[in-house]
């Protein structure tokens, strides 16, 4: 009952928080004209779809939406699996029931300590080839990003400051247009960054760098950054292969909310870097990076799953 509590107000918190934020965030799209528009309307539709789906997977209404859609077999078994999981959990009890649901239960959590003890560890080489595809996959990755983040200490680019005076978007993407001023000369000069669905204020001040006799030619460490994005990726796929292989598939929820939260995040750092966003700003500037908060509340919960079965390993309680 508990649980069941406790995944509700997750929920219920979760779609007023993220479906407030998604208004604040298109009414403040909806005021930059034509362009805005569109991106308020998809900053809406990204929170109204994230949020129904959080509905129906938390409140049991899986169900009724895919009867209303005409999956009728696959309704009953949405249906009869969620039964299964809040069966008996809303009938009231007598004092004596309780007493004894209690004592039941701390019976129930010495047979599980017992056999979570006993159930030894046990590695399965099949999990080795896929794990070491993804851990190099992950190295080159975030060697890469190594290397191009090595252009800000090298000595051979040197750090200024330059003023964004527009965005040009052309199919989603976004270029932007710096001016930079280098010993009093003025400089026009575009990103080599694209970031589809965002919107870049003018007037924002950004850091960049530049060959030392080359000013017009810039570099932003915001592409570096967006390669850790992969990397986190092959080591999340790596880490659940090896769990789901080994039988940790009650942890799994950990390396899945790395990869929820990591991938996101690195996205966010590398727009607020390529565009000089504040933090509110960066909350309001599209809907990918409405989008991305979403995955990243969704990577929070899964780790908190993951590790509240660990804890649990050791408690006697059932896994979640």
């Amino acid at each position: 009952m508990k649980d069941k509590n406790s995944s509700k107000i997750f929920a219920t918190v979760f779609i007023a928080v993220y479906g407030l934020y998604g208004i604040v965030a298109s009414i403040f799209q909806f005021t930059k004209g034509v362009r805005g528009l569109t991106d308020g309307f998809l900053t809406l539709v990204a929170g109204t779809i994230v949020c129904l789906i959080i509905y129906f997977s938390f409140f049991g209404k899986w169900g009724k939406f895919l009867r209303f859609a005409g999956r009728h077999s696959q309704a009953d078994e949405m249906d009869e699996i969620y039964e299964k999981k809040t069966k008996n959990k809303s009938k009231k009890k007598s004092a004596y029931a309780l007493k004894e649901e209690r004592e039941a239960e701390m019976r129930m959590r010495e047979i599980r300590k017992k056999q979570y003890k006993e159930k030894k560890f046990k590695f399965h080489k099949s999990c080795i080839a896929p794990m070491l595809i993804c851990l190099a996959g992950s190295a080159i990755f975030f060697t890469i990003c190594g290397f191009e983040l090595s252009k800000m200490y090298g000595g051979i680019y040197v750090k200024a400051q330059a003023e964004i005076i527009n965005s040009i978007n052309n199919d989603g993407n976004s270029t932007l247009v710096f001016q930079i001023i280098v010993d009093g000369k003025k400089y026009l000069t575009a990103g080599a960054d694209s970031w589809a669905g965002v919107s870049f204020i003018a007037g924002n001040i950004v850091d960049v760098y530049h060959p030392v006799y080359h000013p017009e030619v810039i570099w932003q460490p915001s592409t570096a950054i967006m390669l850790c994005a992969g990397g986190v990726l092959f080591f999340g796929i790596g880490t659940i292969v090896f769990f789901t292989t080994n039988d940790l598939d009650k942890y799994v929820g950990i390396p899945t909310g790395i990869i929820f939260v990591g991938i996101p995040l690195t996205f966010q750092i590398a727009v607020a870097v390529a565009g000089g966003f504040s933090f509110f700003q960066l909350l309001v500037s599209g809907a990918f990076v409405y989008a991305s908060f979403g995955l990243m509340l969704l990577g929070f919960y899964f780790i908190a799953v993951g590790c509240i079965n660990v804890v649990r390993r050791f408690t006697g309680e059932e896994m979640l």
